[in-house]
């Protein structure tokens, strides 16, 4: 899965310098508008990919959890049978 890293937010944060910079320059509106919206099509685009990683670590997260409650759930069935039938043979001891 596509996650953000280092990299790309220093690269984001350059391009932010980038584009605070553009702006201050003499330059036409229309230059200036494309710029930033490139820059905001990035942010879009590493937030995304932000968060499928995030997604596919939530998924994996619960995939496992179901896993391991299906156990817990199988231990503890084992666990009350194991009870009942140490149980049933102490009452057939004292019988």
């Amino acid at each position: 899965m596509a996650r953000a890293k280092k990299n790309d937010v220093l690269r984001m944060y350059r391009g932010f310098l980038r584009v605070a910079k553009a702006m201050d320059e003499p330059g036409s509106d229309h230059h200036k508008k494309m710029i930033r919206r490139n820059f905001e099509n990035g942010i879009d685009a590493l937030d995304k990919d932000w968060q499928k990683g995030y997604m596919a670590c939530q998924w994996n997260f619960l995939r496992r959890f179901q896993k391991a409650s299906k156990r817990w759930k199988e231990n503890a069935a084992a666990r009350q049978e194991k009870l009942t039938n140490h149980l049933d043979s102490d009452k057939k001891q004292q019988q």
